[in-house]
């Protein structure tokens, strides 16, 4: 059945993005005082949910499991905060194998 259609292009997923991003805008504008949702909430709430889609994608495929945001913030950043303090320089090219 898969070949029976045409891949979708890619630029129609962005531009998909692209109107959904202006229309939130335009509904955090026209509506601020019901709404209560700056500009900048807007930017953070759609960087969370990019930042987070990975992770949780990731642990969904491997274990079949779907994760709340708070328990996969709580892992990805418990296990980003424990190589920042347990592995000595983690950022060094040289140690690297």
């Amino acid at each position: 059945m898969k070949k029976n259609y045409e891949q979708v292009p890619q630029s129609w997923f962005y531009s998909i993005l692209l109107v959904s991003f202006a229309l939130a805008l335009v509904a955090c504008e026209a509506f601020g005082k019901q709404l209560q949702l700056p500009l900048w909430g807007l930017v953070l709430a759609c960087a969370v949910a990019g930042i987070f889609t990975l992770p949780i994608g990731i642990i969904y495929a491997t274990t079949n499991q779907l994760v709340g945001t708070i328990v996969a913030s709580t892992v990805y950043f418990g296990t980003a905060g424990w190589l920042l303090e347990s592995v000595e320089g983690p950022c060094d090219p040289s140690r690297l194998p």
